[in-house]
């Protein structure tokens, strides 16, 4: 590698320079071309505009010597547009001094084998047609046709230095023309590698000045550059690069804004859906991350690298179009459902989704994405075999969460590896998947686990939302449809022998393990203690109850007080509340609510959750 500070003027000692296709299209506006302009007039002073990284191409007979813009054809792009701007102003109105014209033409043209005058720069198909209408402007006609609802940011970029210099002196305008045509004036470091270097070390390079390239682009760089210098023509290529890259990854706003989200931060490095997703297809195809944790991201990129250079045409395709599916799946069958979705528990699929939500946010990855698209793209065919596959994977990631294993995505990496290699399918994601036993006790005790009250809140909320749906899935003669599907968003959950339980319940005795009452006062207290936060002493409301009635007796939180606005558990159509507390209530099958009642409820919940998420 090599880096050093470059005139402009660096362009007339070089053939081609060549945009890949599969690099973004010209994308800068107004406030970038504003802001170029503003450092460029002043000439009296050095403004470094940013690095430019070129690789050299592989050298062939016949051909001109060509470089690969890694990065920097943004800056390139416009400092060029700006000289043709400036050279068509100044020379419309006076002769320029001796060499200038020549300076120009060789910064922006190199010369053909039979001495004709080329283009320095060669864009990628999507820009190409219009820079070379750009360049090869010389008497300033395409200038006149302005047009600002034109999409080509070339021409938008043409048009608004035109209208810019137009508004400069003369005098101006020539002071800056000879500016950049001064081999003197340092504008840039140029990096320069050769074929043999590693792109990873741009990524060094890059932070030295606050700024890092896309880990994302430089990979989508190494397969299709791979691609470009295999035995398929270049069509074939820009047609394989079209149907299966763009169409997932940048085929309109809507996708390019989903792969583009920021999820999460590494101090000021930030790491968007499209990198986790690389990252993700990786762990599958059993490329070599180490330090996913480095900003630099280095054994990323050089285990990519040496996977893509060992694949011959027919494996690089084939991978090729394993992304191209693995990002269908994500984006398609693995996004989040919206905010107000309505959940009903046979819809396997989006209760998948809800779950992982609900335990690690909306955006945050779970760390198993890679097991999960290895089963779908493996049994797309067989849906019979999906969905056994995914309530294996379900019921692993909710036993787990339940018994709060780590569900980090480090310690997932391995196990993602161990399951995605298991000849069986099922045996090692079945090892890893807490017993009955394991997970009855958690349920019984799960807030002595956990510091903070909304920690295990949030599990019973979740456990109560799917315990109500499966009940309403399998009797749901006694439901009608919109009472079928609720919504996760808008229920809450609700003590029923409240926290604060002196005032109003003092008088239910407290009941010991085998229903006996207790000696000691702070014995019988601390006991209350654990079965109020127990899971059978949590009911769920489609809305929130009225902390007025939170603390009142078993018999006022079933009636409430309609005079005063307070509605009741009565008023509930939620199995969860109406069948377990309501309907025996009023029976007289229930006519206290105390521990021993708890622990016979906690008791039919967790059976439950053992019968929606069993291990087989």
């Amino acid at each position: 590698m090599r880096a050093k500070e470059r005139p402009f003027t660096f362009l007339a000692y070089e053939d081609l320079l060549v945009i890949p296709f599969f690099q973004r299209a010209y994308v800068w506006d107004d406030e970038n071309w504003n802001r170029l302009l503003l450092q460029l007039q002043d000439v009296d002073n050095n403004h470094f505009i940013g690095p430019i990284i070129l690789k050299q191409a592989e050298i062939i007979s016949g051909e001109p010597r060509q470089l690969l813009v890694i990065d920097g054809q943004q800056r390139l792009t416009t400092l060029s547009i700006l000289l043709r701007v400036l050279y068509n102003n100044v020379t419309a109105h006076k002769k320029l001094p001796p060499g200038t014209e020549d300076k120009f033409n060789r910064c922006l043209f190199y010369r053909g084998p039979f001495g004709d005058l080329q283009l320095k720069i060669k864009h990628s198909k999507v820009d190409r047609h219009h820079y070379q209408a750009v360049i090869e402007d010389n008497n300033g006609e395409l200038a006149k046709g302005e047009n600002r609802n034109n999409p080509s940011k070339i021409l938008q970029c043409y048009w608004y230095y035109n209208k810019k210099i137009s508004d400069l002196s003369l005098e101006d305008s020539e002071k800056l023309l000879l500016s950049l045509l001064d081999p003197r004036k340092q504008l840039m470091v140029i990096i320069g590698l050769n074929s043999e270097d590693d792109e990873q070390v741009i990524f060094e390079g890059m932070n030295n000045w606050g700024k890092r390239l896309s880990t994302a682009d430089t990979v989508k760089h190494f397969i299709f550059q791979k691609a470009f210098n295999s035995q398929m023509d270049e069509e074939e290529v820009v047609q394989l690069f079209t149907d299966k890259w763009e169409k997932v990854f940048s085929y309109d706003d809507q996708a390019t804004a989903y792969w583009t989200e920021v999820l999460y931060n590494i101090g000021t490095l930030a790491r968007d859906r499209l990198e986790y997703f690389l990252e993700d297809v990786a762990i599958i195809k059993g490329i070599k991350l180490i330090s996913k944790t480095n900003a630099t991201l280095r054994n990323y990129l050089k285990g990519y690298k040496a996977y893509i250079e060992k694949l011959d045409d027919i494996s690089l395709r084939q991978f090729i179009e394993e992304i191209y599916d693995y990002g269908t799946i994500r984006r398609i069958q693995m996004s989040a459902p919206t905010y107000d979705h309505i959940y009903t528990f046979n819809d396997y699929e989006n209760r998948l989704r809800q779950i992982l939500e609900a335990i690690k946010g909306r955006k945050i990855a779970t760390g198993y994405e890679p097991y999960e698209m290895h089963i779908r793209l493996k049994h797309k065919n067989d849906k019979k075999e999906l969905m056994a596959a995914l309530q294996r994977f379900e019921t692993f990631i909710i036993r787990n969460f339940i018994c709060g294993k780590n569900m980090e995505k480090s310690v997932a990496e391995a196990k993602n590896k161990a399951f995605i290699n298991d000849e069986t399918g099922k045996d090692v994601i079945l090892a890893e998947t807490p017993d009955n036993n394991t997970l009855r006790e958690r349920l019984l005790n799960l807030h002595s686990y956990h510091k903070e009250e909304h920690e295990f809140i949030k599990i019973i909320k979740l456990i109560l939302f799917w315990v109500e749906l499966h009940r309403r899935s399998v009797d749901s003669n006694n439901f009608d449809f919109d009472a079928l599907k609720i919504s996760h968003h808008t229920i809450s959950a609700e003590h029923i022998m409240p926290k604060y339980w002196k005032e109003h319940w003092g008088d239910v005795t407290i009941l010991d393990e085998e229903g006996k009452e207790y000696a000691s006062e702070g014995s019988a207290r601390t006991f209350r203690k654990r079965r109020i936060n127990s899971i059978g002493n949590i009911t769920l409301y489609k809305t929130k109850l009225n902390p007025l009635l939170s603390n009142l007796s078993f018999e006022e939180k079933i009636y409430g007080n309609e005079a005063d606005g307070m509605v009741g558990m009565k008023h509930s159509d939620l199995s969860i509340t109406k069948t377990d507390i309501v309907e025996p209530f009023e029976k007289g099958e229930l006519t206290v609510w105390n521990e021993a009642e708890i622990l016979k409820r906690s008791n039919k919940i967790i059976d439950e959750v053992l019968d929606m998420w069993p291990k087989k």
